[in-house]
C-alpha cells in the first residue's frame, strides 16, 4: 500500500476566517471637483421664451453618503468582488459672472448621486488593490438657478431647479483588512454626469460633464 499526503487548497478558510459571500457596510467621506465647459459661471440655458437655467462654477465640496452591498471571495483565482449600492450627496459653493464679468454668489448647489458599485479585488497581498465600475443617476439641486421673466410685468424672478440623468463612473484604490471583518479604503475617480432633465421637462445638448473625486472610507463585512 503506497501512502499519499492530502494537500490542503492554498486559499482554503479556517473557521476564524469570512465566509466566502458577506454583507458589506462602508462609509465613505468624499471630495468632489465638479468640472466642464457648461459650468463656468457664463453659461445660460434657455428653457422657453421667459425662462433661463443659469448654470454656475461649482467649487469642489465634501460629501458623505453610505453604500450597501455583499463581499465574494475568490470569484476568479487571486480576484474577489463587490457589488454595493452606493448613496452619496456633496454641498458646492456656486458663483456666477455677469455681462461686466463681476463675480455674484448663489446659494450652495447640492450633488446627489446614486449608482451600483461593481468592484474587483486583486488578492495578492494584504493591501488589497481595486477598479470599480460605478453607472448610476445624480441629481444637481441649484437653489435660486432658475430666472422666471413675466410676459406682463417683464418682472423676474428666481426659483429652484433641479437637473439630472444618468452617470458613469470608474475609480482605483485600495483595501486594507484590521480584522477580518474591517477594512478601511481609499479610491481616486472621475465620474461622467450627463443632464438630460429638469424639473419639468427635458434637456438636450449638454453632453457629460466630469466630476473628479477623492475618498476615505471604513468598511464593515459581516
Amino acid at each position: 500500500m503506497v501512502a499519499t499526503n492530502q494537500v490542503a487548497p492554498f486559499n482554503s478558510p479556517d473557521s476564524s476566517s469570512p465566509s466566502d459571500v458577506n454583507f458589506v457596510l462602508t462609509l465613505p467621506l468624499a471630495y468632489e471637483l465638479p468640472r466642464g465647459v457648461n459650468f463656468d459661471g457664463r453659461h445660460g440655458y434657455v428653457l422657453g421664451p421667459d425662462q433661463v437655467a443659469h448654470l454656475p462654477k461649482l467649487s469642489g465640496g465634501f460629501g458623505v453618503g453610505a453604500r450597501v452591498g455583499v463581499f465574494v471571495r475568490h470569484v476568479l483565482p487571486r480576484v474577489s468582488g463587490m457589488a454595493l449600492f452606493n448613496l452619496e450627496s456633496s454641498r458646492h459653493s456656486a458663483k456666477s459672472y455677469n455681462a461686466g464679468d463681476a463675480a455674484y454668489e448663489h446659494d450652495d448647489a447640492t450633488l446627489i448621486n446614486t449608482a451600483v458599485e461593481l468592484r474587483a479585488l486583486l488578492d495578492l497581498m494584504p493591501v488589497k488593490p481595486f477598479v470599480a465600475l460605478v453607472p448610476g443617476y445624480g441629481w444637481l439641486k441649484l437653489p435660486a438657478g432658475l430666472t422666471v421673466i413675466d410676459p406682463s410685468t417683464s418682472m423676474t424672478t428666481w426659483r429652484d431647479i433641479t437637473l439630472r440623468g444618468f452617470s458613469f463612473a470608474f475609480s482605483l484604490g485600495a483595501m486594507y483588512p484590521i480584522t477580518d471583518w474591517l477594512l478601511v479604503e481609499a479610491a481616486v475617480g472621475c465620474r461622467f454626469q450627463s443632464y438630460t432633465n429638469w424639473s419639468s421637462g427635458t434637456l438636450t445638448g449638454f453632453g457629460m460633464s466630469p466630476v473628479l473625486n477623492a475618498g476615505l472610507g471604513v468598511s464593515v463585512r459581516l
